[in-house]
């Protein structure tokens, strides 16, 4: 995660985990901005807003969270992996595009949830853990509906 080596170390697992889930919403909202116009249905313009909003809403708490809790102004940056899937996905077009839009959701969200499940032991903050555990949930079943719309 070079690009994470501009900021000074993480005080502690809950700070990191809010850089980095931070950092991981930011490659699904710029996927889901362009999908809102470049997806040939309605139903995947229509995801695309609902994903571009859940996640923006969810971003939004972390770095107030951060800011609050750690004094610090968190910009939040695409991840090179993010960054290399939407490149690949801005390469289709028709239904290739929507077939690989929804593959991607389900891939990043399947690497949000690792991430829940590697940092979600050692959180300390209980609203934090309830917010994290409450994205896994809904990703889980995200995961579910948008593997149907991917094959």
């Amino acid at each position: 995660m070079d690009m994470q080596m501009n900021r000074p170390a993480a005080k502690d697992a809950d700070q990191e985990f809010l850089r980095m889930m931070s950092d991981h919403h930011q490659g699904l909202i710029e996927m889901a901005t362009a999908a809102m116009s470049k997806g040939t249905t309605p139903a995947v313009q229509g995801d695309a807003h609902k994903l571009h909003l859940k996640q923006q809403e969810e971003q939004k708490k972390m770095i107030a969270m951060d800011q609050s809790g750690y004094g610090e102004s968190l910009t939040p940056m695409t991840m090179g992996d993010n960054k290399a899937m939407n490149d690949s996905l801005q390469a289709k077009s028709g239904a290739d595009y929507d077939k690989t839009f929804y593959a991607n959701v389900v891939k990043h969200h399947q690497q949000g949830i690792q991430m829940i499940d590697q940092f979600l032991p050692r959180l300390k903050n209980g609203e934090l853990k309830q917010m994290a555990e409450k994205m896994k949930v809904e990703q889980q079943k995200e995961i579910q509906e948008f593997q149907r719309k991917a094959s």
